[in-house]
């Protein structure tokens, strides 16, 4: 409210008390009376828009504390959101690492399946080249024979 019209309430409430202590008396004139009334609903308004600010000023409150309300909620929806995601990233980096410890140890597998294989082969081409010698020599088959068929190398295809 500026100071212009802080004056004119002013001077408005010491005319109404004067008003009002003529009429208590009996005194009120046809003019007074109507300036009474013009004061009165001046005051009147002036009251009414004064609770209408109020209460705009009290539905603002409601509105800033829901407001309020509402940001609390989100930022904690926001904190566990984040700290889901955190741990969903902690679970992929496990799952990656345990993908590629199963892909190293199956490579090393592999490697040594390719061995075992390599050496069940020679094994099949000595026995092989065993019972060739055996075929061969008959019953006059001495050690020393199976010794030197088992240590030749197989053919080379």
């Amino acid at each position: 409210m500026n100071a212009l019209t802080a004056q004119e309430q002013q001077a408005r409430r010491e005319s109404l008390l004067v008003l009002l202590s003529r009429a208590q008396r009996g005194v009120l004139t046809t003019s007074e009376a109507g300036l009474l009334r013009a004061h009165v609903e001046t005051e009147l308004g002036a009251a009414d828009r004064a609770h209408d600010a109020e209460r705009r000023a009290e539905q603002t409150e409601d509105l800033l504390r829901v407001a309020h309300q509402c940001s609390n909620e989100a930022e904690q929806q926001r904190a566990e959101a984040e700290r889901r995601t955190q741990l969903a990233e902690q679970q992929l980096a496990e799952q990656q690492r345990a993908k590629q410890y199963i892909a190293t140890k199956r490579g090393e597998m592999n490697v040594e399946l390719g061995k075992a294989n390599r050496r069940a082969e020679q094994a099949e081409a000595a026995v092989d080249r065993v019972r060739e010698t055996a075929r061969r020599h008959g019953p006059t088959l001495t050690a020393d024979e199976i010794e030197h068929a088992l240590a030749t190398p197989e053919p080379r295809p």
